[in-house]
């Protein structure tokens, strides 16, 4: 019997196994902001003819409207530094610019480069370098995510806003050290991808800083410390869940990772950043020592931001240590497949493990994988051909990923089927690539190793449906794949459209609604060109459950109500045996 199903869009990360054990959580003091000017404890003038230490030390200090901006200041000492760069911006978004070093005022020469700022010094450097200077930041926490933001009470900005980088320290290891005073914005506490506190000091490489993050503002801070990792958390503004738990609960996501995969940072922060966005449209971006996750105050800790997440965690080993070559060298999109579609399921499978994905939470992220694959324009096509579609189609990467979770999905069910339970997918083929890929540090084994390695496991037959599905074929999971408490038969997916672009509606500093489908559900239930979204309420995936959103419409606030109901499209349904005991159920995933 043919049954509809409303699309699911639980798309997912992470991997399996090893448990942490709980650990505690403290929250320490931040540090007080040193003095202005104050030397680098690192600085090393020494004979002459020796070397002078390499060392980094940026100040930050937010200053509040009318005339937000970030006034910088930058020590630094080693080779390299008569050419600086800030990888973001233009000349127009810094003033107050001066250098001077042992000898001097030095010259500073700011232009406009591909993206960002090159800013050349006169002559070459004697001594020590300090440069000043200030950047103009945004007052509205609802700008994008990429926005330097400096509010009464609240900073938030990326290395790429703010630091401006001698070329020849970008590689070179040293001291680094962030100090950020938020005196002048009443900010207590700080935080930077150096750690908890107002100033942080460890040895890295000078783009660390540039691909950091730095926040000040009244924020809640907690630190998790074991023998294997240390990690922190901190959270700027008000959300609806304890951030405490999740912090903890990360904290041991992230131990367990390293403990199965070897490897990876010990040290890893989140920064939650709450700000007016609507529920279901956080976004989670990479940054150097952790991740940012920027959320709106109603948003729930739920199964898909914990998959997310954790999947992101993943990226350290798919796509880092664990990296495929296709024949085409300049399409790496090819193998989003396999980095963040195998990091998904995997991802998914040790939340499960860890009882932090129920066994009803582990359907619907399963069901929302086949939605994806059932619903979607680009089915049926060569993974090669969507691939090169990537930078241009928003729907062509998670297309990717949905069918590369839904392979390993199925590969691990083959796996395990064939071996009577004796071996997983890590043991059998992940975890051997992994070990041929140390064996070459930094280079990518050829695509052709994965699908050697499923030959070596299942046989010659496994290796050309991994064949067939790298050209298209569809991923059919096999009746026995989610257990025997879940029963597959056909049925159709009711595709998830919002019917207008969120990501580029939020990211635009008007919040104008961008690329409204003229014929689409938004349009159909009311939305129109030129609104202004103040509030949505939707449940990212689920096809049946209404959108809610507020507008600002010539002045008015509007609401405007509607199910977004995309296309219908014939795939694999699972549902719930009823007939079979929960205590016969067993894992998921």
């Amino acid at each position: 019997m043919m049954r509809m199903r409303p699309a699911l869009c639980l798309l997912a990360p992470l991997l399996t196994l090893a448990c942490a054990a709980p650990r505690s959580a403290t929250a320490p003091c931040p540090a007080s902001a040193p003095a202005l000017g104050a030397t680098p404890s690192g600085a090393v003038t020494g004979e002459p003819g020796s070397a002078t230490a390499v060392y980094l030390k940026v100040t930050l200090r937010p200053e509040p409207p009318p005339t937000p901006r970030v006034h910088v200041e930058l020590r630094a000492a080693g080779k390299g530094l008569e050419t600086l760069h800030l990888a973001t911006g233009a000349p127009g978004d810094l003033t107050g610019l001066a250098a001077v070093d042992g000898r001097g005022h030095l010259d500073a020469r700011a232009v406009a480069d591909a993206g960002g700022i090159t800013v050349t010094l006169g002559r070459p450097v004697q001594g020590e370098l300090r440069v000043i200077y200030d950047v103009r930041a945004e007052a509205d926490m609802r700008a994008a995510t990429s926005s330097l933001v400096v509010a009464d009470d609240r900073f938030y900005g990326t290395g790429e806003r703010l630091v401006l980088l001698p070329m020849g320290l970008d590689n070179a290891k040293g001291e680094v050290t962030v100090a950020i005073d938020g005196a002048q914005i009443r900010a207590p506490n700080a935080a930077s991808s150096l750690g908890l506190g107002a100033s942080r000091t460890r040895e890295a490489k000078g783009h660390a800083l540039v691909r950091g993050v730095y926040l000040a503002g009244s924020m809640g801070v907690a630190s998790f410390d074991d023998a294997l990792d240390r990690d922190h958390a901190t959270w700027l503004g008000y959300t609806v869940f304890d951030p405490r738990p999740a912090a903890a609960e990360l904290a041991v996501l992230h131990t367990a990772l390293r403990e199965r995969f070897k490897g990876g940072e010990e040290e890893l922060g989140l920064f939650l950043v709450s700000t007016p966005r609507p529920a279901g449209s956080y976004a989670l971006v990479p940054r150097a020592g952790g991740v940012v996750l920027h959320l709106g105050p109603n948003e729930a800790w739920s199964p898909s931001l914990r998959v997310n997440l954790t999947q992101l965690l993943m990226h350290t080993w798919f796509g880092g240590e664990l990296r495929l070559a296709t024949a085409a060298a300049a399409h790496e999109a090819e193998v989003t497949w396999f980095y963040e579609g195998m990091s998904r399921y995997l991802g998914a499978r040790l939340l499960e493990h860890m009882e932090l994905l129920k066994a009803e939470d582990a359907l619907d992220y399963t069901r929302g994988l086949l939605a994806v694959q059932a619903t979607s324009a680009h089915r049926g096509r060569p993974n090669a051909e969507i691939a090169r579609a990537v930078a241009t189609d928003r729907e062509a990467r998670p297309y990717l990923v949905a069918r590369g979770a839904l392979y390993a999905q199925r590969l691990a069910a083959v796996v395990r089927a064939r071996s009577k339970g004796a071996r997983s997918l890590e043991s059998a083929i992940v975890m051997p690539l992994l070990v041929a890929a140390r064996d070459k540090p930094g280079v990518p084994l050829p695509e052709r190793a994965f699908v050697e390695a499923v030959a070596r496991e299942l046989g010659l037959g496994e290796a050309q449906a991994l064949d067939a599905f790298l050209q298209g074929r569809e991923v059919v999971l096999p009746a026995d794949a989610l257990g025997p408490c879940f029963r597959s038969h056909a049925g159709e997916y009711v595709a998830f459209a919002l019917g207008f672009d969120l990501s580029a509606t939020l990211d635009s500093p008007s919040r104008v609604v961008v690329g409204i489908e003229p014929r689409g559900p938004a349009a159909t239930g009311g939305l129109a060109d030129g609104d202004v979204l103040e509030d949505a309420f939707y449940r990212e995936g689920h096809a049946d459950a209404p959108v809610d959103l507020t507008v600002s419409r010539k002045g008015a606030k509007v609401h405007v109500r509607y199910t977004p109901r995309g296309e219908k499209r014939k795939g694999q349904l699972w549902d719930r045996a009823r007939e079979v005991p929960d205590a016969q159920c067993g894992p998921v995933l």
